[in-house]
């Protein structure tokens, strides 16, 4: 019997350790522009930060003896998150979805994330 070709969700979910890592930390490569841009447009937020916490994560996977405090990190990042009853621009949103979807790649480098 021949094994099944995985679709694209099936081969992205079937991704582990530090691929799965990599895959994540450069779809936030793609999300962070836009919580950059609404830190500048709403003159609040700290995309910094953000930049900061993606960066160490790179770092990881580069130098996997390397490491960080994920839990000081996942703080700076829910302090960054933007509310949506405090802002009433779209650009909240896909500045939510960037902090958020970064909370969750360092809960994957924590391991915490199955």
């Amino acid at each position: 019997m021949a094994k099944q070709k995985l679709n694209t969700f099936g081969r992205v979910r079937a991704l582990e350790g530090f691929k799965a890592i990599a895959f994540a930390a450069a779809l936030l490569e793609r999300m962070l522009p836009n919580y950059a841009l609404f830190c500048e447009v709403t003159d609040s937020g700290d995309a910094a930060a953000l930049r900061n916490c993606l960066n160490l994560v790179w770092e990881t996977l580069k130098s996997p003896k390397s490491k960080f405090n994920i839990a000081v990190q996942l703080e700076k990042v829910e302090l960054a998150t933007p509310d949506t009853e405090e802002f009433d621009n779209y650009g909240v949103y896909p500045a939510i979805d960037a902090a958020i979807g970064l909370a969750s790649l360092l809960n994957l480098v924590a391991g915490d994330d199955p």
